[in-house]
């Protein structure tokens, strides 16, 4: 099995087979203790082992990680007979070496660039809209509904009004912004909207740091990477967080 292969072929598959970033942590790990064992068909390792690598990871999470690796087939999973007994994984292979790959990129990569120009445009017309007083209506947001966002962008400190645009001068700083604001968004608009009255602007940029770290793995990444990774990433971090307080 080629490393690099399989990892780009995890993160394209993540487009429409989505995990949770716990279930991505755990699947990075399984896939580089492949790669040390010289890609034996199955190997064992010990929860003991996620545990220690993944920060915040418990026994209940990991067993939902898990699930969601295997329930998408991208893991083969053989409980141990015990306590002593390390479970066995296997890594399913996820690229064909066969394939012919022009004829591949040809079929996709039309698809995929109007999905990322159409997501980019939605970015876009989104900040201009939360940014602008005066702006035109988003996707039928309610005024109600864009007073809120503004409150919970300002309170995280990544609201940028239309007339302080200029205070930014790096283009990937801009870039990140418009991508914060439409993630706590799609957030807001979610069953996870009480998580923005507890979220904290730290948590989300180390989320957000974490997300980049992650995706710049894959080769030729684009916006809409960041965009799912990072979306899915809050919605696990959303859910933990109203979880435990019930």
């Amino acid at each position: 099995m080629n490393y690099e292969k399989q990892l780009c072929a995890f993160y394209s598959t993540l487009d429409y087979k989505r995990v949770s970033a716990f279930a991505i942590a755990m699947y990075l790990i399984l896939l580089n203790i492949a790669k040390i064992t010289g890609w034996l068909s199955e190997f064992r390792v010990a929860n003991s082992v996620f545990m220690s690598k993944i920060v915040n990871l418990s026994i209940s999470t990991l067993q939902r990680a898990r699930k969601e690796l295997i329930d998408n087939d991208y893991i083969i999973y053989k409980k141990g007979k015990n306590q002593n007994d390390a479970s066995k994984y296997s890594i399913v292979k996820l690229y064909n070496e066969q394939a012919d790959e022009q004829a591949h990129e040809q079929a996709d990569e039309q698809p995929n660039e109007q999905a990322v120009e159409h997501i980019i445009i939605k970015i876009n017309n989104f900040f201009n809209y939360i940014s602008n007083n005066e702006g035109d209506e988003f996707e039928n947001i309610a005024i109600a509904d864009k007073t809120h966002l503004v409150a919970i962008l300002k309170r995280l400190e990544f609201y940028v009004p239309k007339n302080e645009l200029h205070y930014i001068q790096n283009s990937k700083s801009l870039e990140d912004f418009k991508i914060l604001c439409y993630a706590i968004k799609e957030i807001y608009f979610s069953s996870n909207r009480a998580y923005l009255d507890k979220a904290t602007r730290n948590r989300v940029l180390q989320i957000y740091h974490n997300t980049n770290k992650y995706v710049a793995v894959k080769a030729n990444y684009t916006v809409l990477d960041v965009l799912n990774y990072f979306i899915k990433s809050l919605e696990y971090e959303a859910e933990e967080v109203l979880r435990n307080e019930k």
